[in-house]
C-alpha cells in the first residue's frame, strides 16, 4: 500500500494537485480509489491523512538530523551516519530519533517530493525530471518497507476512525523500542554466539575414523581387490552405520556387501 500510494503521490504532484496550502481535494479521492484498485483494501480520507501525517513526521526528523553538526548522510542506503559521540546527547532531546541510528528511510528521496519544502537536502525543485526519477525508484524497489513505522490502515493520530490493528501494533512497537547502541551490542553478541554453536557443532559432527584399523580389516577380506580399498575408507568413513555393519559382517560375507555398495 506504501509503494501504490507514493505512486499516486508522486503523479498528483506532477499534474498540479500540490500547491503551498496543501493538497487539492481530488487527491484524496484519487488515493482512496487507487489503493481499493490495486490493493482491495477500503481505506478512507482519513487514513491516508494519517499516513501522510506520519510520513511527515519521519522525514522532518532524518532532515533535521542531516543537519546537525557530526552527523552525515549515507545516500545509497538512506540512512544517517554518526561521526562523533553527540549522538546521545541529541536523542536525549529528540527522543523520536532514536529509531533512525541504524534504520534507513528508504523512501526518502520520494518523501522529499510529497512531504518535504522544495529546499529539502539533495532534491531542490519539485521538477518533472525528480518526479519521474522517485517513481521510477518506486517501481523498481517493489514495495517500499514500512520503515518501522504503522500500517497506513492502523496510524490515525487522534482520529476517531483509527482502526484498532494499528493502535495496537503502534503500542507493541513502542514497548519494543531501545537505544541504537543497545540494538548493535545485542546483534554483535548473538553473532558471536552463533559462531560458535556453529563451530562447536561441526566439530562435533566428525566422523571419527581409525584409517589403519579401516585398512587392515580390508586387507583380510579374501580375494578383495586391493585398488578399491580407497573407495572403502571413503565409504565407511562417511557413514558410521555402514562401517558397523562392515565390521560385524562374518569375513566371508565381506566382500560381496562391498561390492554391492561400491556398484562393482
Amino acid at each position: 500500500m506504501d509503494r501504490v500510494l507514493i505512486e499516486t503521490f508522486l503523479d498528483q504532484v506532477q499534474k498540479g494537485n500540490k500547491s503551498e496550502q496543501g493538497w487539492k481535494p481530488v487527491v484524496w479521492t484519487v488515493t482512496v480509489d487507487a489503493i481499493k484498485e490495486k490493493c482491495g483494501k477500503a481505506m478512507t480520507k482519513d487514513n491516508v491523512q494519517a499516513r501522510l501525517k506520519t510520513w511527515t513526521k519521519n522525514f522532518n526528523i532524518v532532515t533535521e538530523l542531516r543537519d546537525q553538526s557530526g552527523f552525515g548522510w549515507d545516500d545509497n542506503r538512506k540512512m544517517i551516519v554518526v561521526r562523533d559521540d553527540g549522538w546521545d546527547n541529541h536523542v536525549k532531546s529528540h527522543p523520536d530519533a532514536k529509531r533512525f541510528r541504524y534504520k534507513p528511510l528508504t523512501n526518502y528521496d520520494e518523501l522529499a517530493i510529497i512531504v518535504g519544502k522544495n529546499n529539502a537536502k539533495g532534491v531542490g525543485a519539485n521538477t518533472g525530471g525528480e518526479l519521474d526519477k522517485a517513481r521510477e525508484e518506486v517501481e523498481n524497489n517493489g514495495s517500499i518497507e514500512n520503515d518501522g513505522h504503522e500500517d497506513i490502515n492502523g496510524e490515525n493520530e487522534g482520529s476517531d476512525k483509527q482502526l484498532k490493528r494499528g493502535s495496537d501494533e503502534k503500542q507493541s512497537a513502542n514497548k519494543k523500542v531501545c537505544t541504537g547502541d543497545a540494538i548493535a551490542a545485542a546483534v554483535t553478541s548473538m553473532i558471536d554466539t552463533l559462531k560458535f554453536m556453529v563451530e562447536t557443532n561441526s566439530r562435533a559432527r566428525l566422523p571419527t575414523v581409525d584409517v589403519n584399523k579401516l585398512c587392515q580389516e580390508v586387507n583380510k577380506v579374501p580375494d578383495f581387490d586391493r585398488s578399491l580399498t580407497p573407495r572403502v575408507v571413503d565409504l565407511l568413513a562417511a557413514d558410521k552405520t555402514k562401517e558397523h555393519v562392515f565390521y560385524g559382517l562374518p569375513d566371508d560375507f565381506k566382500k560381496e556387501w562391498l561390492m554391492m555398495h561400491l556398484n562393482v
